[in-house]
């Protein structure tokens, strides 16, 4: 990709909207062109700013909640009433045609509309589940609507104290996790920090694209989990609390007895949750990124 192509779609991949395909082949380009890279740090650095502002000025409040939720309850009954609408006109069509055929074909009318009845209850009983299923999904959206920074920050330490199995335990099999994830999934060694990769899994976040997890382990019986997801699509970063750490910016935070680390890197995010005081954390995050970008 060169680096005209990359401007074409600047602004979709700071937005996260860009295929996983293109999003790979982006990142890749990005990985070998310093220019391109270090203007990018520059605009996502202003977004995650003005990010950070507006989730701390203009938090979402319960009326807000309540009125998003009426529009999405309104919208599924508009499109059950529009369903039953176009059931009414195909059965009055069909017995239109039906009775063009005289008198002589009543009983092969009175079948279709037999035929047509049991159709349309057919059809209703579709449009029930599938309205049903519009409830589900509303309050799915709705979940999300309440899934605040501070949550998705519950989420992350939630997956780190009490992980599901690894799916992936062999190196060369990450990047099969690129593929929900979107985003290029490293692997990086921390051997020098005393760290064992021991697999990787994929944590799954409401109405999004997942991340990935890769869990670690300390040679003093320290776990340690590196997540890597598509910064623009989980905004990790507005629960944390900005600092500069070696003259580089992190988002850390402790939390429930836990330590969090975040930084970004060509629109992906990379956070670190661990039981290490924040120092290190942010020390192990820091060797991460950098092994990103040397790579």
């Amino acid at each position: 990709m060169s680096c005209e192509g990359l401007r074409s779609l600047w602004e979709t991949f700071l937005d996260g909207e860009l295929p996983t395909r293109q999003m790979l082949e982006l990142q890749l380009h990005l990985d070998a062109c310093s220019e391109c890279s270090e203007a990018l740090a520059l605009s996502e650095a202003v977004r995650l700013s003005a990010r950070q502002v507006v989730y701390e000025d203009a938090p979402v409040g319960d009326d807000f909640r309540r009125r998003l939720s009426s529009a999405i309850v309104a919208e599924a009954r508009q499109e059950h009433e529009q369903r039953n609408a176009l059931a009414n006109a195909r059965v009055r069509r069909r017995l239109g045609r039906a009775s063009g055929y005289g008198a002589g074909a009543l009983a092969v009318a009175a079948a279709a509309l037999l035929w047509l009845r049991f159709e349309r209850n057919g059809f209703e009983r579709n449009a029930e589940q599938d309205d049903h299923a519009e409830r589900d999904a509303a309050a799915a959206r709705e979940a999300v609507v309440t899934l605040k920074p501070q949550e998705l920050l519950d989420l992350f330490i939630d997956y780190h104290t009490a992980p599901p199995a690894p799916v992936v335990t062999e190196p060369q099999l990450i990047p099969e996790l690129e593929r929900d994830v979107g985003v290029r999934v490293p692997l990086p060694v921390l051997t020098a920090f005393g760290a064992e990769w021991q697999g990787g899994n994929l944590l799954k976040v409401p109405r999004t694209q997942p991340a990935a997890f890769l869990r670690y382990r300390t040679r003093d019986s320290h776990r340690l989990t590196l997540y890597v997801y598509n910064a623009a699509r989980i905004p990790l970063h507005a629960s944390l609390e900005r600092r500069m750490f070696r003259e580089e910016p992190v988002y850390e935070r402790s939390w429930r007895g836990y330590s969090v680390a975040a930084q970004t890197r060509h629109g992906v995010g990379y956070a670190i949750a661990t039981d290490l005081d924040e120092a290190r954390s942010a020390e192990l995050l820091r060797a991460v990124t950098r092994s990103v970008v040397s790579h």
